[in-house]
C-alpha cells in the first residue's frame, strides 16, 4: 500500500513539473533595466540600481505556492559586465533571483520594438510594460504606436497573453493615450490592463535624477504592478477536462477540443496539452480547443489535456485518448489528348480505383515512402510506374496512348483467327513486332528478318490481344482472339 501511495505522489509531481511554469516577461527601458554603471551611480553615491524587477520578483516569490518563470533574452543590468549579480536571495524562500528580462537602458520605444523583433525568443503568459519615459524627442502618437506594435508582437506568440501596461511614472499627456490604448486593445481572450504608476509617484523621494527610480521608487513600482496582478488572481475551482475528442486532422496536425475544467481561467490558470506525455503548448491555453502541429504523417499519438493552476501548483488530467494524423492525398489525373478519361483503372499502393468523369482517382491516407502504380484502360497502352517516393500531397498527371486499329490495311496478314497455340504474321520483314494484352501490357517484342513470323502463344490465356507491326514508315495494329 505504501508503495502505491509513493508512486501516486511521484506521478503527480512528474505531471506538474512537466508543465513548466507561468512565464512572465518585463519589457521597458532604463526604469526596467537597472544599472551597474559606476560613472552614473557615483554621482549619487549609490551602489547599484537593481530595477523594480527585483522587488517585484521578491513579492512573487513570497507566494510560496506560485510556480513562475521570468523570461527574456537579457540577463544582466546595464554595464554589469562580468561582475557578480548584485541581488540578495529571496528573504522568504532563499531562492536566487531570476534576472531574465527584455529591457534596454536609455532606449526609445522605437529602439525597444526593433530589439524585440530581433531578439525576443520567449513566449510569455504575462507581460509587464513600462515604455515612453525615454521618448523625449518623439511625439506621443509614435510612442503609442510602438507600444501597440509590442502588444501585437506578444500576441503573435501567445493569443491569450495578459498584458499590464504602465502609465509611466513621469506622467503627462502620454498616460491618457496609454490608457486609451489599453482600453482599445483589451479583449476577453487577451486582457490589457493599464496600471497607474504616476499617481503617488514622488520624484523627489523616489528617484535619483527625477527620472530613474532609487530603491524606494523601485519598490513602489514593484508593489503597483504586483497589486495589479493580484487583482487578476481569482479563486478558481479546477476539475479534470472531460470529453477530449478529435475535431480535425492533417498529415502533420491534430485538432482537439474538450469540456472545460475551469469556470473562468484567471491569469495563473488554464490548460496544457500533452502528446505522449510531452507538453505541446508554449503558452497557457485559455480556450477549450487546440491544434497540435509538427506531427508525423499517418501516425497514432496518445493525447491528454490537463487543467492547471500555477497559483496553487495543482494539475488535473483527462483520460488519455489515441488519435491519428491523416496520410497524404495522392490524386491521379488521367488524360488522352489532354481530355479526361473516365473509367480508367488506377492501381496504387495495391488499391484499385476507377477515374471519374473528370479523369480523377483519389487515394487518401497514404503513408510516406516508395510506391508503384499502373493505369489501364481498354484500347490504350498500360502505364506502369515502378517507383514513386511519396513525401507530401501529390498529383500525378497520366497521359494515355491509344492503340489504333488499322483493320482495313492488307500490308500484314494474321492467321488463324481465332488462334489457339500459335499465330502466323506475314509481311513482317524489317519490322518490329509487338504483342500486347487488351489493356496495353507488352508481352512480346521481336525484330523480324523474315517475311513471315510465327509466334508461340499456347501459354497465354484466352482473350483479346493486339499485334503491332512497326517500321520506319509507320505502324499497323491488328486485333486477335485467342481461344483454347
Amino acid at each position: 500500500m505504501r508503495n502505491k501511495i509513493v508512486l501516486a505522489v511521484l506521478m503527480f509531481l512528474y505531471a506538474f513539473t512537466g508543465t513548466s511554469q507561468v512565464k512572465i516577461i518585463c519589457i521597458g527601458n532604463s526604469v526596467t533595466h537597472g544599472t551597474a554603471d559606476t560613472a552614473y551611480l557615483n554621482r549619487f553615491s549609490y551602489p547599484v540600481l537593481k530595477s523594480w524587477r527585483y522587488p517585484f520578483w521578491v513579492l512573487l516569490d513570497s507566494l510560496n505556492t506560485l510556480s513562475f518563470d521570468m523570461v527574456g533574452s537579457q540577463k544582466k543590468l546595464y554595464k554589469q559586465g562580468d561582475s557578480a549579480a548584485p541581488y540578495p536571495k529571496s528573504p522568504y524562500t532563499g531562492h536566487v533571483f531570476d534576472s531574465a528580462h527584455e529591457a534596454r537602458w536609455g532606449a526609445s520605444s522605437d529602439s525597444v520594438v526593433k530589439a524585440l523583433k530581433k531578439e525576443m525568443k520567449d513566449t510569455a503568459d504575462i507581460a509587464f510594460i513600462h515604455i515612453g519615459g525615454s521618448d523625449n524627442d518623439t511625439v506621443d502618437e509614435t510612442t503609442v504606436s510602438n507600444i501597440d506594435t509590442i502588444i501585437t508582437l506578444l500576441r503573435n506568440k501567445n493569443p491569450y497573453i495578459t498584458i499590464f501596461l504602465a502609465q509611466v511614472i513621469a506622467g503627462g499627456a502620454i498616460n491618457d493615450s496609454i490608457l486609451n490604448l489599453a482600453t482599445q486593445r483589451n479583449t476577453l481572450a487577451s486582457p490589457v490592463k493599464a496600471v497607474d504608476l504616476a499617481s503617488g509617484w514622488d520624484k523627489g523621494t523616489m528617484s535619483l535624477d527625477s527620472v530613474i527610480p532609487d530603491s524606494t521608487g523601485e519598490k513602489y513600482i514593484a508593489r503597483r504592478f504586483f497589486n495589479a496582478l493580484m487583482t487578476c488572481d481569482v479563486a478558481t475551482t479546477t476539475t479534470a477536462p472531460a470529453n477530449v475528442k478529435q475535431t480535425g486532422k492533417t498529415s502533420s496536425s491534430i485538432s482537439i477540443s474538450w469540456k472545460k475544467g475551469l469556470n473562468s481561467p484567471d491569469v495563473f490558470s488554464g490548460y496544457n496539452v500533452y502528446v505522449n506525455n510531452v507538453r505541446m503548448n508554449a503558452y497557457l491555453i485559455k480556450d477549450t480547443f487546440f491544434t497540435i502541429q509538427g506531427l508525423k504523417v499517418l501516425s497514432s499519438y496518445n493525447i491528454r489535456v490537463t487543467t492547471v493552476d500555477y497559483r496553487t501548483k495543482t494539475e488535473k488530467t483527462s483520460s488519455t485518448q489515441a488519435f491519428l494524423t491523416s496520410g497524404y492525398t495522392v490524386r491521379f489525373k488521367v488524360l488522352y489528348n489532354e481530355k479526361p478519361v473516365e473509367g480508367a483503372k488506377v492501381t496504387f499502393n495495391s488499391i484499385n480505383q476507377y477515374t471519374d468523369t473528370a479523369g480523377n482517382a483519389v487515394f487518401n491516407d497514404v503513408a510516406a515512402g516508395p510506391k508503384t502504380y499502373n493505369v489501364q484502360k481498354t484500347g490504350f497502352f498500360e502505364i506502369i510506374s515502378t517507383y514513386q517516393n511519396i513525401q507530401s500531397d501529390t498529383l500525378f498527371v497520366v497521359q494515355l496512348k491509344s492503340i489504333d486499329l488499322h483493320d482495313e490495311s492488307d500490308e500484314i496478314a494474321v492467321y488463324p483467327v481465332p488462334a489457339s497455340s500459335f499465330l502466323v504474321v506475314s509481311g513482317t520483314r524489317g519490322s518490329i513486332l509487338e504483342l500486347y494484352t487488351s489493356t496495353g501490357e507488352l508481352l512480346m517484342k521481336m525484330h523480324c528478318t523474315d517475311e513471315t513470323t510465327v509466334l508461340e502463344i499456347s501459354h497465354l490465356p484466352e482473350g483479346i490481344y493486339f499485334i503491332k507491326s512497326r517500321t520506319g514508315t509507320g505502324e499497323i495494329v491488328r486485333k486477335i482472339i485467342l481461344t483454347k
